[in-house]
């Protein structure tokens, strides 16, 4: 733990148990940020204005005022997550002590002043909710963080692919994405949430689409196409958009298809052609088919004639 993490309340009708504890708990523990009072009374007061990670009461206290402690304490319903946990000291721990009455009361953990390997192992099982809450805070932060220099490396590679670069994506911000989020299920759903942000706040870019004059393209400059530049530099690229960029890339499509389209000139000369020759019945479509051969008749009786030469 870096000393600016653990907010402490010490409350010891003694100022020097905050020394002594400082100093007989490291470097397992490293307490910091200590506020010291000398009364339980005192202690409601400094819990409104702070919300302590731990809070280290002695056991010179009768249990009386512990009870009323805890009680008040109860009704300031503090939010602070993880909450703050309470720590009784004792001149020594007797093999006698019986810890459920004060474990009912509030108390967490148990321990001498003298700081004792078996005291930091106590004090650390106590405190375990506050160091998971705290790495799951720190590699949130490094999660959202990689997320930043993610998001920037995909923009950069789509914007080289668009004007024709090849790029390959840098992963190393995507795999320290994996590692942090991998710690804990929470980390996880935090990151999840802060790329659904990113996503929802995020602002299109400008086209970088591009078109190249002929007259500037018979200059034959290197790396240089009609719609594209594939060069190194950023600055040629931020130059060309400003000067030949396109920034509706479809009404520029739209735009390039109407220009295929006949001119009017083209136009009235598809008009002057002459139509196709008529046969003599009128019919354009297809001449030879229009003509019909003689039909025979029939007579009365039934009997067909023979048709009519034509004359």
């Amino acid at each position: 733990m870096k000393r600016d993490e653990l907010i402490t309340l010490i409350v010891d009708q003694q100022a020097h148990l905050a020394e002594e504890l400082t100093e007989a708990l490291k470097p397992e523990v490293e307490l910091d940020e200590i506020d010291f009072t000398t009364s339980v009374h005192r202690a409601i007061q400094s819990h409104i204005q702070v919300d302590y990670n731990v809070c280290f009461i002695s056991d010179k206290f009768p249990m009386e005022d512990l009870e009323t402690f805890f009680r008040d304490f109860k009704k300031l319903e503090k939010k602070n997550d993880p909450p703050c946990v309470f720590v009784q000291v004792k001149e020594k721990l007797d093999e006698k002590f019986d810890p459920e009455p004060f474990k009912k009361l509030g108390f967490s953990a148990f321990i001498t002043r003298k700081g004792t390997h078996a005291d930091k192992e106590a004090l650390m099982e106590a405190l375990k909710d506050f160091f998971h809450e705290h790495e799951i805070k720190t590699r949130t932060f490094n999660a959202a963080r990689a997320l930043n220099i993610w998001l920037s490396e995909i923009d950069r590679v789509a914007r080289d692919k668009r004007r024709g670069k090849e790029a390959k994506l840098n992963t190393i911000a995507a795999e320290g994405i994996s590692r942090e989020t991998q710690y804990d299920e929470e980390v996880l759903n935090n990151y999840f949430r802060e790329l659904e942000k990113k996503l929802e706040n995020a602002t299109p870019e400008e086209s970088s689409h591009i078109n190249v004059p002929d007259e500037v393209l018979k200059k034959d400059l290197p790396h240089l196409e009609k719609d594209k530049y594939s060069g190194a530099s950023s600055r040629v690229w931020s130059k060309l958009l400003q000067k030949h960029g396109v920034k509706d890339l479809k009404a520029h499509q739209e735009s390039a298809s109407e220009e295929s389209e006949p001119t009017a000139s083209e136009a009235a000369a598809q008009e002057a052609e002459p139509p196709a020759e008529e046969d003599i019945t009128g019919n354009t479509e297809n001449p030879v088919e229009s003509v019909q051969e003689p039909q025979a008749k029939e007579d009365s009786t039934g009997a067909q004639e023979p048709a009519a030469a034509s004359e």
